[in-house]
């Protein structure tokens, strides 16, 4: 009889610490969902878990309470990013706002690349690149590896004279920039990095091509930033951050992500580069540092920066 009621006083337990989980894990999911604007993904998880730890009385409890003990002490995450951010639930408009005419020109490029008929894949690549190719250059560079020969260096050609234009042109520019009045010397410089970056962000250039190109695009900006510093633009700061963190120049990248923050301090630009920068490069505590200060500046925030958020947890 003794052994009974001990057994019993022991369910009894057992199924109290179960439901005491299943309030709290349901309670922080509720939490998470408000701060992130999230779904409802861990509910199910949670019920799954309380109903088995109901089915195994003690030996449920104590097999997740230990499992989680043994993550927590060997396996911690870097961060706690649940109670790391409470985000202003405002929904911002995307930076990058589409562009109808490249988007109806793109996609007949890559159904171009899938047509077996010749003479279809030469009509559809020449109504794709009528006109200005600047834009187009990323999926230019697809049809050079088409099996039709003729497509191909039709495509190699496009992009050899494009590429040369923007050789000659940057040169050019580069002359004009070291012989300009201060004024005239401003307007070349944001010219030319907004020139440059339509062409770098499309990775038509590689290897060392690409990181002196990337080298010349932070030279003009530190003129423009010398010249008129108070001019520069939060979307010029990151086209220079960005392409510097994609060359892996990460001091001279750092520099211009402290010198964006300081001019732009409430920008989601700078709080987004900052987060990507500080991400790829694996700085932890520089990015919760960061998190936290735009979880204090009450900045709305879009999907793509949620998404850093999400990755860095995941790393």
């Amino acid at each position: 009889m003794g052994r009974l009621i001990v057994v019993i006083v022991v369910i009894v337990i057992s199924t109290l610490l179960d439901v005491l989980y299943l309030f709290w894990s349901l309670n922080k999911n509720r939490a998470y969902e408000q701060r992130n604007m999230d779904g409802d993904f861990d509910d199910k998880r949670t019920w799954m878990i309380f109903w088995m730890m109901v089915a195994t009385p003690v030996i449920g409890p104590i097999f997740f309470g230990g499992a989680k003990l043994f993550r927590h002490v060997f396996f911690r995450s870097k961060g706690n990013l649940e109670g790391a951010a409470t985000f202003d639930k405002t929904r911002v408009e995307s930076r990058n706002p589409a562009n109808l005419e490249r988007d109806m020109n793109l996609v007949p490029m890559e159904e171009a690349l899938a047509v077996s008929d010749k003479g279809g894949l030469r009509s559809l690549m020449l109504s794709v690149v009528k006109g200005d190719v600047t834009q187009f250059l990323s999926s230019i560079a697809k049809a050079l590896n088409s099996e039709d020969t003729e497509t191909a260096h039709y495509a190699a050609s496009v992009l050899r004279d494009e590429i040369n234009n923007f050789s000659a042109h940057v040169t050019e520019t580069l002359n004009a920039i070291a012989e300009a009045d201060t004024v005239e010397k401003v307007a070349l410089c944001q010219h030319l990095l907004a020139y440059m970056n339509v062409f770098l962000q499309q990775n038509v250039f590689v290897g060392i091509e690409r990181e002196n190109y990337v080298t010349t695009m932070e030279e003009v900006g530190e003129i423009y930033y010398s010249t008129a510093q108070a001019e520069i633009t939060v979307e010029e700061f990151s086209w220079i951050v960005t392409q510097l963190m994609n060359v892996g120049r990460i001091e001279v990248c750092q520099k211009w992500c402290d010198r964006m923050f300081e001019m732009y301090p409430t920008s989601l630009q700078t709080y987004s580069d900052r987060l990507k920068f500080y991400f790829k490069t694996d700085q932890q505590e520089a990015f919760f540092e960061t998190l936290k200060g735009l979880k204090e500046s009450r900045v709305g925030v879009d999907k793509e920066t949620l998404e850093i958020i999400r990755m860095f947890e995941a790393k």
